[in-house]
């Protein structure tokens, strides 16, 4: 029901509206009606700062009573950092650098003890590379990749988090306005004959904020 959707979504938007971060309403909007589509069983993000589009995921899954969300942060400054030459990129590196960002952790953890998420949500502070590991022979229905933003990086984490996700599955890549996230699609769309391994399926480009693609993995 479109009009019952429609609640939900600003009802989501409304919940999520204080909490810090670059999640916009458009994105909220997408985020909430991808969830209430796909009713996703298992959904990781990488990236979370402060929990704005965690909760958004955790959210959705509460109002259709079906699925978990896995979010991974290493709230490091360095981490955000790491492969970044600080001659290419020297504002997001002299923002970055050697800051902690565990106040942002704490943020996310109230937010989520707040909107009464803990039964949907789970946030494991670690790099990707340890949560690779730990996750070993897992895979997710809906991965959503909004952490660093490095040349170096943005392909590793799609080679370690693209195997994870199940053929149908979708994968929402944030900035792809930025040219590292230009970089990513190509990465992601990669060509095996002619079968792409991903086709995009929507890219959002709202009023404020980054564009993000929307990707379903094809084999």
């Amino acid at each position: 029901n479109w009009s019952d959707e429609q609640a939900i979504v600003k009802a989501i938007q409304k919940q999520v509206a204080p909490i810090e971060g670059w999640c916009t309403p458009e994105k909220v909007d997408v985020i909430t009606r991808m969830v209430l589509a796909y009713r996703p069983a298992r959904i990781f993000e990488l990236g979370v700062h402060a929990g704005k589009s965690l909760c958004t995921f955790g959210l959705a899954c509460k109002a259709i009573q079906h699925g978990t969300v896995l979010g991974v942060d290493s709230w490091s400054g360095d981490d955000e950092i790491n492969g970044i030459d600080p001659e290419d990129q020297p504002a997001h590196y002299k923002n970055w650098a050697g800051r902690d960002l565990t106040p942002y952790k704490q943020l996310a953890e109230r937010a989520v003890e707040y909107l009464g998420l803990k039964d949907r949500v789970e946030m494991w502070a670690m790099n990707s590379e340890a949560a690779a590991v730990k996750l070993a022979g897992e895979t997710f229905d809906m991965i959503h990749l909004d952490a660093s933003k490095s040349r170096t990086q943005v392909p590793r984490f799609i080679d370690l988090w693209l195997p994870r996700l199940r053929v149908g599955g979708l994968f929402i890549l944030d900035d792809s306005d930025w040219q590292e996230g230009r970089m990513a699609q190509i990465h992601l769309r990669l060509q095996s004959g002619d079968r792409p391994y991903c086709v995009e399926l929507i890219e959002i480009r709202p009023s404020l904020g980054s564009w993000f693609s929307v990707l379903e993995r094809m084999r």
